[in-house]
């Protein structure tokens, strides 16, 4: 998780090294359990998750991952963790494919009990972020589930506004510019 860390970290002071004087860390689905994880461990002026969709935490994942992450963690028990092999990648919608990574970043990505938990990452967000949570009306019952539940464990004290917006998964980036925009114009200053 040390590249997801240090990706955003580089785009953050791309920005400020141009001049911004404030950075919001965003992203959508997969991205937006980046985004979280980040802004649970470097301070950001705000925060949007759009549509968030990646929950290694969940019953359904858990029962999907758990040979490949069976597969995952012999490897690495036999010393060949960095070494590649193929594994299935659960997307949000029911969306499979077949990826070729490393044993340990699949175990880092797909363990629910590892660092992309995203019920635990939201506890973590840092105090004094601002955060807007979008999600699409027409999402699938078990993203629309975990990520409510995901969203209950924001920390006291954080500023949040949850917004629904027309659409489903794929389609909510598009769906929320105007909300996202209004919302930083009217949120961090």
């Amino acid at each position: 998780m040390d590249g997801v860390v240090a990706e955003i970290g580089t785009a953050v002071k791309s920005l400020k090294d141009k001049g911004a004087d404030k950075v919001c860390v965003a992203g959508h689905s997969l991205g937006a359990a980046g985004a979280i994880y980040y802004a649970g461990r470097v301070q950001v002026d705000c925060l949007i998750v759009l549509a968030p969709g990646h929950f290694p935490e969940g019953k359904a994942m858990r029962g999907w991952t758990q040979q490949d992450l069976a597969k995952a963690k012999e490897m690495v028990a036999k010393g060949e963790g960095d070494d590649k092999a193929w594994f299935e990648d659960y997307n949000t919608g029911n969306r499979t494919k077949k990826v070729r990574m490393s044993a340990k970043v699949y175990i880092e990505y797909f363990d629910g009990d590892g660092p992309m938990n995203m019920t635990s990452n939201v506890s973590r967000i840092l105090p004094g972020t601002r955060v807007l949570w979008v999600v699409g009306a027409e999402e699938t019952e078990g993203a629309k589930r975990m990520g409510g539940m995901a969203y209950q464990k924001m920390p006291a004290g954080i500023s949040t506004q949850f917004v629904e917006v027309p659409g489903g998964h794929v389609t909510v980036p598009g769906k929320a510019i105007e909300v996202a925009t209004a919302w930083i114009r009217d949120n961090v200053q």
